[in-house]
């Protein structure tokens, strides 16, 4: 047993978490039939598109389907508001009913070989609180509640449903057990009100597969532009055990990132201040400033572990303002004095020294440059993939039924756009540099140096093996690749 985080009582048995030591053979019996069944779904298409938490469906895509709406939403007329109601499933690897599962399983067509595989690694378990050890319980759990997603919006468009219900607009997500339903319509009561129906007929699926839902970490937010004047919502969900004192929140937090009701991102940024303090306490515990572990040593630190810290998920929430001075911009002076406080730790320079001659001296790009890279590189790989088309559509859904106000300043597409030309330009560059590309021999590859800081990067949109770093020059200077 281990203690969970956040500062939980440790009098409390939900504040600790039990380890599943299981048999090493046994594990790898279960990766491989994990990744066997993984190939099944993705290339049958057996569960929702907007079920996440498997190979190919990240935290990233899942906050980018969150994201997608609500800019989409701001961007258009007439005026759309925008509610989300996050909820858990309690224990759901510990409810999850043998028979039930296997019928779901049987249902999606899986071979039977398969499902008796499952009925066997499901039978004569000791101690059943330890089942999410396993790496084949994760993928188990996404076809036990894959039925939710589906059921919650073909009961909205039922004939049952109330009229003024069909023409609210339902996007509903999971991430194994996490659940988040977001509503949008011209009204805050009428998104409550819909939420409350959601809930209910969620209560009629949860009931008879044995899954209750943990009301304390359930939360209602109403997402509000950050250029609005409007008073504040305060409107809550009737729902039983749901705690109105305390609703709707002003932060949500969602898959590890806190998403604010402004999209500004402070609190995240705060999140992410108080976990890299954490790491660079840890830190001076092994090294000082004229002591202990090599300067180069703590720069790769710096590289793979802390800064990993601050660019989680960046290409859902970094939104900065290059982009065409768009109003959804985060505020980087945050970011940027936290790489400085870093590279102060790892250096031991003097407080006052130059940030410009930390980066150059450490070898470490500009805060903005990272995430930058990450954005683009995401952005290139799944551009024209189903998931990218998905996301489109799911963008297309609200901008096409109503007049586009502030079009030009939806975050994804300007995304898009800067990607789709940075794509062309370095495949027709590096075509003209470089040669076309061949099936056979060695393959071509070099690195596109910066004429500026303020640059682009993508990664194996064009077919190259390695990530290519783009500029976008503030003259006319043609880019120039070096091998």
């Amino acid at each position: 047993m281990i203690p969970k985080g956040g500062g939980k009582p440790h009098h409390l048995p939900g504040s600790w978490r039990p380890l599943a030591l299981l048999p090493c053979v046994g594990k790898i019996l279960e990766r491989v039939v994990t990744d066997r069944l993984q190939e099944l779904v993705i290339h049958s298409n057996l569960l929702p598109k907007t079920q996440y938490g498997m190979t190919g469906k990240s935290t990233t895509t899942a906050l980018q389907f969150l994201l997608n709406p609500v800019y989409a939403a701001w961007s258009t007329a007439p005026k759309k508001y925008i509610s989300i109601l996050s909820i858990d499933i309690k224990g759901a690897y510990d409810r999850v009913d043998r028979e039930k599962l296997l019928e779901i399983l049987i249902g999606f067509g899986i071979p039977e070989w398969l499902v008796e595989f499952v009925a066997s690694f499901l039978s004569n378990r000791s101690t059943v609180a330890k089942l999410p050890g396993s790496p084949l319980s994760p993928i188990l759990c996404l076809f036990y509640t894959a039925p939710l997603l589906r059921m919650v919006s073909e009961q909205a468009r039922g004939s049952e449903a109330p009229s003024w219900l069909k023409s609210v607009q339902f996007y509903c997500f999971a991430f194994v057990d996490d659940t988040d339903i977001m509503l949008v319509f011209s009204s805050y009561r009428t998104n409550c009100r819909a939420l409350e129906f959601a809930h209910e007929e969620i209560l009629k699926w949860a009931r008879p597969m044995g899954v209750t839902f943990s009301t304390g970490k359930s939360h209602l937010m109403h997402f509000k532009p950050p250029w609005s004047r409007d008073p504040d919502c305060r409107l809550t969900v009737n729902i039983e055990g749901f705690d109105t004192k305390n609703e709707p929140v002003d932060e949500l937090k969602i898959l590890g990132v806190i998403v604010d009701r402004r999209l500004r991102w402070t609190a995240h940024i705060d999140q992410i201040e108080a976990k890299v303090e954490l790491q660079l306490a840890i830190l001076t515990r092994f090294s000082g400033s004229v002591w202990g572990t090599p300067l180069m040593d703590l720069i790769t630190l710096y590289a793979t572990k802390i800064r990993s810290t601050i660019t989680y998920a960046c290409p859902a929430w970094f939104i900065y303002d290059d982009y065409d001075s768009l109003d959804l911009c985060l505020d980087e002076i945050q970011l940027k004095k936290l790489q400085y406080k870093c590279l102060l730790k790892i250096s031991g320079a003097l407080r006052g020294t130059c940030a410009r001659v930390l980066e150059k001296e450490l070898v470490t790009d500009d805060i903005e440059v990272t995430p930058t890279r990450h954005v683009m590189t995401h952005q290139a790989k799944i551009l024209d993939t189903p998931e990218y088309e998905f996301l489109a559509t799911v963008r297309s859904d609200l901008t096409q039924s109503g007049t586009s106000t502030r079009g030009n300043q939806q975050p994804f597409e300007v995304l898009e756009n800067q990607t789709r030309l940075l794509r062309d330009i370095t495949r027709n560059d590096m075509i003209q540099k470089v040669g076309p590309f061949k099936d056979g021999g060695r393959e071509p590859h070099g690195s596109i140096r910066p004429n500026s800081l303020d640059y682009f990067s993508t990664c194996d949109c064009f077919w190259l093996p390695e990530m290519v770093d783009i500029v976008q020059s503030t003259s006319n200077t043609p880019y120039r690749i070096t091998g």
